[in-house]
């Protein structure tokens, strides 16, 4: 592995998940747990609070696609839009990240 990137330790993931470094450097010191089908901090034992580590990385959208769902670096994300059209409907889309 590139020393861009580090192994994230994640409570029931085995391998843990792959994050940039530079990422890495920025994330609070906190137990991450895989919940879900997503990455999470959390921050009290009612569940109120919360860090999702897509979106701490990306913003809110943000997710692991599912040909990785192991790779958290920035490239590897993706960030679902919604938008309308002309005529009213809704239109979905997702795009990586860094698009």
């Amino acid at each position: 592995m590139s020393s861009d990137f580090i192994n994230l330790r994640v409570t029931g993931i085995s391998q843990g998940v792959i994050v940039d470094k530079t990422v890495a450097d920025c994330l609070p010191s906190v137990d991450w747990h895989f919940m879900g089908g997503r990455v999470v901090a959390v921050l009290d034992p009612a569940f109120v609070g919360m860090i999702d580590l897509a979106e701490f990385i990306g913003g809110p959208s943000c997710f692991a696609a599912s040909v990785s769902p192991w790779n958290y670096c920035r490239v590897a994300l993706r960030k679902l839009k919604l938008s309308t059209t002309p005529d009213g409907k809704l239109r979905i889309s997702i795009n990586n990240l860094d698009a």
